[in-house]
C-alpha cells in the first residue's frame, strides 16, 4: 500500500493525511536509501507515537484526506524530523495528546487538536447546563 495523489504520484514527505472515518491523522515519510513510504503518527492502537507501514495507519475503508502539504523540500524535511523526534521520545497517546496534536507539533511546534477542543467545548456546555438545572431546582 502506498498513499498517492490525484495524479497517482506518491505524496510528498511531510504531507499530513487524515482518515475521516476514524479521525486518525499522521505524516507521510520515506525511508532513506530505499524510498519506502512510511507513516509517522501518534497511534491510539499502539498507544504512542510510531513509525509504521501505511497499511497499519488505515484500514482502507475511507478515502484519506490531505490536511496539510509542505510548501518546500526544506519544510518537508523539518516536518518529518519533528515528527520522528516524537517517535524517538516515545510520546504516549492520550486524549490530551493525540494524533492531531502530533501533526500540529510537526508543522508548527505547538499542540492543537480540533477534535479535543470540540469535545471539551461540549463537555463545558453540558456542565453549565447541569449547573443551571441544579440551580433552578433549588
Amino acid at each position: 500500500m502506498m498513499f498517492l495523489d490525484e495524479f497517482k504520484l506518491p505524496l510528498p514527505g511531510g504531507t499530513a493525511i487524515k482518515d475521516p472515518c476514524t479521525k486518525h491523522e499522521g505524516i507521510v515519510a520515506y525511508e532513506r536509501g530505499t524510498g519506502r513510504q512510511l507513516m509517522l503518527h501518534n497511534s491510539p492502537r499502539i498507544g504512542q507515537a510510531a513509525l509504521t507501514e501505511p497499511s497499519a495507519f488505515t484500514d482502507g475503508k475511507c478515502k484519506l484526506l490531505r490536511t496539510r502539504v509542505p510548501q518546500s523540500p526544506a519544510e518537508s524535511e523539518a516536518i518529518v524530523q519533528r515528527a520522528w523526534s516524537e517517535v524517538q521520545k516515545g510520546t504516549r497517546w492520550t486524549v490530551f495528546d493525540n494524533c492531531e496534536d502530533f501533526v500540529s507539533r510537526a508543522y508548527t511546534g505547538k499542540s492543537g487538536s480540533a477534535t479535543r477542543n470540540f469535545c471539551v467545548g461540549v463537555a463545558a456546555v453540558l456542565g453549565l447546563c447541569a449547573i443551571a438545572v441544579g440551580a433552578s431546582r433549588s
